[in-house]
């Protein structure tokens, strides 16, 4: 009986391990599913930012041929206009 009452915590102490792995396994595979998550949006907000940023642009570069377009035609110095378009 002295073998058997040496090893009495072991199982115990194997079941506090097993669950502490499984907690740490657990925490660790969230963390990385919400990174893999936040990563995604990261993306997709970059891309929408730059999306709105090229039309803007685009926007504002055609703003300003109209404006040169219509000076022209019109015999009228398109400065003024222009100057007061830039941002």
């Amino acid at each position: 009986m002295k073998g058997f009452n040496e090893e009495q915590g072991a199982s115990l102490l194997l079941a506090l391990m097993i669950i502490t792995l499984s907690v740490l396994g657990i925490t660790l595979g969230t963390i990385a599913i919400n990174n893999v998550r936040l990563t995604s949006q990261e993306q997709e907000y970059q891309a929408a930012f730059y999306i709105a940023e090229a039309g803007h642009n685009q926007a504002y570069l055609e703003s300003l041929m109209l404006v040169e377009t219509d000076s022209e035609r019109f015999n009228q110095p398109a400065l003024f206009l222009i100057s007061s378009l830039r941002i």
